[in-house]
């Protein structure tokens, strides 16, 4: 994997850069101490020093970024990965290093930033991008929805998939108008968030049962 796309992951690192790069430009400008987190109700309620403001969060972005790449490099199944869910994986990284960074950066420069929007209008985004790509998805370690019997069968895998995406889908465009139009609490995002993630994993065991009880049966049968 890293050997095919090497031109694309050396472009997301380098444009992981470029909020450090701002930083470093910005330097003198910046207070000693910078808010790096917000809590639910948009307010700041973290704080850290310049340096690692700067360098510290982008170093914790490239560690994880690092660990995609061994991670999907490793998979016995990498070549079920195609190359557009691989430039997917690693391309969310540079998004949000942009967004982390660009956020702690304008904060810091006295910009007022509404938080709940953007975080909940990236948020929103990656559902759609990710639920679009959910079934072009093919079975593997690393990427996608592992589980017991998705690995076990790629029919099971498929139908999951298929029907993660649309759930994922849906979800994210009512996130994403929730972020213009405020008319979700956020309670019952929270809520949406964790059947949104808890409803592919029953569906695919159901599945499961469904069909080993039939393959039992026929067995019977026999």
């Amino acid at each position: 994997m890293i050997k095919d796309n090497r031109k694309e992951i050396i472009i997301c690192a380098l444009i992981m850069l470029v909020p450090v790069i701002a930083g470093l430009v910005l330097w003198n400008r910046l207070p000693d101490q910078m808010v790096i987190h917000w809590n639910a109700n948009g307010e700041a309620d973290g704080y850290a020093g310049k340096a690692f403001a700067i360098f510290g969060l982008n170093a914790i972005l490239y560690a994880l970024y690092a660990i995609c790449l061994i991670a999907t490099n490793a998979d016995p199944k990498k070549n079920n990965i195609s190359r557009k869910t691989f430039l997917l994986c690693i391309g969310s990284m540079p998004l949000i290093s942009i967004f982390a960074n660009g956020v702690t950066l304008a904060a810091a420069m006295g910009k007022k930033i509404d938080i709940d929007f953007w975080s909940t209008a990236l948020i929103s985004i990656l559902f759609i991008i990710i639920g679009n790509y959910m079934p072009k998805m093919r079975q593997s370690y690393t990427i996608g929805i592992k589980l017991p019997w998705t690995l076990e069968s790629a029919d099971n895998w498929n139908r999951t998939h298929r029907f993660a995406s649309k759930i994922m889908l849906i979800f994210g465009l009512i996130l994403l108008a929730n972020a213009f139009i405020k008319f979700m609490p956020l309670a019952v995002e929270g809520i949406l968030f964790a059947v949104v993630i808890l409803a592919p994993v029953v569906y695919s065991y159901l599945y499961y049962v469904r069909n080993h009880d039939a393959s039992k049966g026929e067995e019977t049968d026999e």
